[in-house]
């Protein structure tokens, strides 16, 4: 927390952006492998997840900076080291969910993550699993990150940094600065305040201009729909870098689901 911080207030939180729209959850698992194969050829085409195979990937670590990973998820197994800052080190659905998105290995015909050979290192943030984390966290997370070796970074956190309130995002954007030097290649995502009908804070003069999104040393990613045209609650920004895949996927869950 900033000195300036009046005493006794609770810091400003980063909001989660989310893997996906209104994909399918944790269910009945057969119901859900019935359909895997139309999502995944979905997911498979556009990432090229196809095209490279199993062992893309191979002898890169790529730190996931979010709620911690289930490494036991059948989809994950043998590719998660677990670390966690803050206190904080329990599974969550988004960071399994984000890890299946990476190194998911396509079992029962669920979609192959896009670098499937190489390993994440799960480094959790997250209070409990509520979509939120502690700026000085996140910080000391990259740095972590930078240590272990992780030669890609992922953040599904944004925050506005035009309310700045007690979120030091100049001193968050120090860390970024230290991963790029280096060598860290530092993915983010664009956020999820494209449309007034979307999570986060959208007023009259449109979405805000969030962090780590808006960092010039990061990759930012939004979302596109299965027509493969911008996702509704895709940011439309100048500093998004590329679109992928993000309403209606398929992602690991907890307990084993999807």
């Amino acid at each position: 927390m900033p000195d300036d911080a009046p005493a006794g207030s609770r810091p400003q939180r980063p909001h989660r952006a989310s893997t996906a729209g209104d994909g399918p959850n944790p269910g009945d698992s057969a119901e859900i492998r019935s359909g895997s194969k139309v999502v995944g050829k979905y997911q498979n085409e556009a990432l090229g997840s196809d095209v490279f195979g199993p062992e893309a990937g191979a002898g890169i670590l790529v730190a996931v900076i979010d709620s911690g990973v289930d490494p036991d998820h059948p989809s994950l197994a043998g590719r998660v080291i677990v670390e966690s800052v803050g206190g904080n080190n329990q599974p969550g659905a988004h960071g399994t969910a984000m890890a299946s998105m990476i190194v998911g290995n396509g079992l029962n015909g669920t979609p192959l993550g896009t670098a499937p050979g190489a390993m994440v290192l799960s480094i959790d943030v997250s209070d409990n699993d509520n979509g939120y984390a502690q700026s000085g966290d996140i910080e000391e997370a990259i740095l972590l990150a930078v240590e272990l070796g992780a030669d890609v970074i992922s953040l599904s956190y944004a925050k506005d940094c035009d309310v700045k309130l007690w979120f030091d995002c100049d001193h968050n954007y120090e860390a970024l600065w230290h991963a790029d030097a280096a060598g860290a290649i530092v993915v983010t995502a664009a956020g999820n305040d494209g449309d007034t009908a979307c999570e986060a804070d959208v007023d009259q003069d449109g979405p805000a201009i969030l962090w780590p999104a808006n960092a010039v040393t990061t990759l930012t990613v939004g979302g596109t729909n299965a027509a493969g045209e911008r996702w509704l609650c895709s940011p439309d920004q100048p500093y998004v870098d590329v679109l992928v895949p993000a309403d209606g996927i398929l992602v690991a869950g907890l307990d084993g689901g999807y």
